[in-house]
């Protein structure tokens, strides 16, 4: 092959790939570095960023949030807990809800077989939307309610 034809090869490879990098860049999805089951933050210091109280209550009896939702050896995500004082911490620039949340906590009374909400406090008053869409703000107070309304 003389230079001419692998000059022209390589340019052509080179657009190619800068082409295809472009549709990808240009199609992706939205940014997933601030999501918050995925993204990892230094989250080492309490006493930086937000600290929101969440309370579940299950069939009528309030429980305390597990310690190290969203903590790993390896990460600890933008939404988490360090312990079982019902607070949660949020870490970053982004704003999160009480849904994001929930999905990182895998195994929240939302996931139980045949839970429903019951009803929602924020700040000692009656949240009549949904939830989930609740934007968790420094010193909020959310209480979930969840039961299992199946007949028994």
């Amino acid at each position: 092959m003389s230079n001419k034809y692998l000059r022209l090869a390589i340019a052509t490879v080179v657009i190619v790939v800068a082409a295809v990098a472009i549709i990808v860049l240009a199609t992706r999805g939205p940014d997933l570095a601030d999501d918050a089951t995925t993204a990892c933050v230094d989250a080492t210091d309490r006493d930086s960023g937000i600290r929101v109280t969440l309370v579940t209550v299950w069939n009528g009896t309030p429980e305390f949030l597990p310690a190290g939702v969203g903590v790993s050896n390896t990460c600890i995500r933008p939404v988490h807990t360090f312990d079982d004082s019902s607070y949660v911490y949020i870490v970053g620039e982004k704003s999160y809800t009480v849904g994001d949340f929930f999905d990182v906590w895998p195994d929240s009374p939302a996931t139980r077989p045949n839970a429903t909400v019951e009803n929602v406090s924020l700040n000692g008053q009656r949240y009549e939307d949904n939830y989930r869409d609740i934007v968790l703000q420094d010193e909020d107070r959310i209480v979930v309610a969840f039961g299992d309304r199946t007949p028994q």
